[in-house]
């Protein structure tokens, strides 16, 4: 079954496939040792859906530590340009933080919005997920940024 989260009272909803999500799962940080991990969120845009399809990473040339995380940007253009050609669009970033509950840090924030602006699409908002140890949805933190910051969006049952 897969996860939704609604976005704001635009009708649009993202939606995370079963596949994604036991990629986030199978990359929680369950030791105090384990570095943390992540990747690139790819999807099919149909009508008011965003399907995410894709979650990459972690690649073996990410800078990751059990605080940090730094994914490699050539390898991740290479990725976007490679799926682009499968017919799915960059739509945001994932990784993992070592807490139950992922909330993300200042840095996280600046950096989202930062790859918002960088970024070369037609999207509203491109999205920041951060895997927690505790199973999604309660453990995930799902936010959309856009030129007015980060916002977060709550699972639909």
């Amino acid at each position: 079954m897969s996860l939704r989260y609604p976005i704001g009272l635009s009708g649009e909803v993202v939606e995370f496939s079963d596949g994604v999500l036991t990629h986030f799962e199978n990359h929680i940080q369950r030791r105090c040792w384990q570095c943390e991990a992540g990747g690139q969120l790819f999807a099919s845009l149909d009508r008011n859906i965003v399907h995410i399809a894709v979650a990459s990473g972690p690649r073996d040339k990410d800078f990751r530590a059990p605080f940090l995380y730094v994914p490699n940007k050539a390898e991740e253009r290479r990725e976007i340009a490679h799926f682009y050609r499968l017919g799915l669009h960059y739509v945001g970033d994932w990784h993992t933080h070592p807490q139950d509950i992922a909330q993300p840090s200042a840095l996280d924030l600046k950096t989202a919005k930062s790859t918002f602006l960088r970024s070369k699409h037609m999207l509203g908002g491109l999205l920041l997920v951060i895997v927690g140890r505790v199973k999604a949805p309660r453990g995930l933190f799902v936010s959309l940024t856009d030129y007015e910051g980060s916002h977060r969006l709550d699972a639909a049952w």
